[in-house]
């Protein structure tokens, strides 16, 4: 029940092969249930091994993810730089990691307390793509009050439009035909011609 948050700062990986462990926990982890196998060496024998990695997790990158896959199991959030305000200071003071500590604990304390009011109510995600809504009913579910989820489920259903322009399963030129063919493979199979003219 009591896990921590992963946080991947610059995650625009240039190594393919550093790319693709991150990637499959990425893919994997924002569900529970589907573990990362590794394989770990034990004398002349490679033991496989299961590791959880579900669990919420912050990603810094420069621009969108190019995979798909792993773009639609987040919730993007653009930044734009700003002037840094005065309550902000550069370097972070001795008492940071007290003061962490204790909002952390904080934080532990409020989960305890409240995890008995966490409420499945999928309703309005079921409105939304349904990646989008797998990933935002977590959310919903532990909404203090209906304008946090109202704004929730707007914030989602932006984030539906901004992938149906850009994404090639969306609704742009490629996605008309990519379901076009669909609807003409379901109907008359995937031998028909069209009309010769």
């Amino acid at each position: 029940m009591v896990r921590g948050t992963m946080a991947i700062d610059e995650a625009d990986f240039k190594s393919s092969a550093e790319w693709s462990d991150i990637t499959k926990i990425l893919n994997t982890g924002y569900a529970t249930g589907m573990p990362v196998i590794r394989c770990n060496m034990s004398g002349d024998d490679f033991i496989p091994e299961a590791f959880n990695v579900f669990g919420p997790k912050i990603i810094s990158t420069r621009k969108r993810f190019d995979d798909d896959a792993t773009e639609t199991r987040c919730l993007t959030f653009e930044t734009r730089e700003c002037v840094i305000p005065d309550r902000i200071p550069f370097q972070l003071p001795l008492t940071f990691e007290n003061e962490a500590r204790a909002l952390r604990n904080k934080l532990l304390k409020w989960r305890f307390e409240h995890f008995h009011l966490i409420l499945a109510r999928e309703d309005e995600m079921r409105k939304l793509n349904p990646r989008t809504g797998q990933i935002g009913a977590s959310l919903a579910a532990v909404a203090p009050d209906e304008e946090w989820r109202e704004m929730l489920v707007t914030f989602l259903g932006h984030s539906d439009t901004d992938r149906k322009v850009e994404s090639p399963k969306g609704y742009g030129q490629t996605g008309h035909c990519a379901d076009s063919a669909g609807r003409v493979q379901g109907r008359y199979g995937w031998g028909y011609r069209g009309p010769h003219r």
